[in-house]
């Protein structure tokens, strides 16, 4: 009885086993969850064509852990056209690339500065890959081109992350 007892109990097990799911646990996804911008900065530029880098103003990344899981992520001295429409889109692959398309309008003939600061949440102690990538779009927010890749680079995710990327 005992050796039926213990072969009952052996098959049960071994089917609960099998039949279980030991899947690995997913790291979070990574959110957007704020975007804003701080509009012109400085006075216009007129006739981009023309328009020369005085070295003032550099542009840079600046990324800021802010705990709970969210970082900034600030985009300074963004050079885009004079009152531009910004939009921002996104996008993970997996759960440790990000890929953020800023989005602008290109409209006018003069350009000048702007912030861009994006909040993103559900961050991990993990090394993140960010792809930040620019596209033009029209006044209604409808792509006029494909997104073109303007910086790639990696980061890792602590509460004590502060860093700067220079772009130029």
């Amino acid at each position: 009885m005992k050796i039926i007892n213990y072969l009952m109990a052996t098959l049960s097990l071994a089917t609960m086993l099998a039949c279980s799911n030991h899947s690995e646990i997913q790291s979070p996804i990574p959110t957007l969850t704020n975007s804003t911008n701080t509009g012109c900065k400085t006075s216009p530029t007129l006739a981009r064509a023309n328009n020369l880098s005085s070295g003032e103003g550099k542009e840079y990344l600046a990324l800021k852990a802010l705990g709970e899981g969210k970082m900034t992520l600030e985009h300074h001295n963004a050079t885009l056209a004079c009152d531009a429409l910004i939009k921002t889109q996104m996008n993970t692959d997996g759960s440790s690339t990000i890929i953020l398309t800023e989005q602008s309008t290109e409209d006018t003939n003069c350009t000048c500065k702007y912030d861009i600061q994006y909040t993103i949440s559900n961050l991990v102690p993990n090394k993140y890959h960010i792809i930040l990538k620019k596209q033009e779009i029209n006044r209604n927010g409808n792509p006029l081109s494909d997104a073109t890749v303007y910086k790639d680079f990696y980061f890792k995710y602590s509460t004590a992350l502060s860093s700067v990327i220079n772009l130029k």
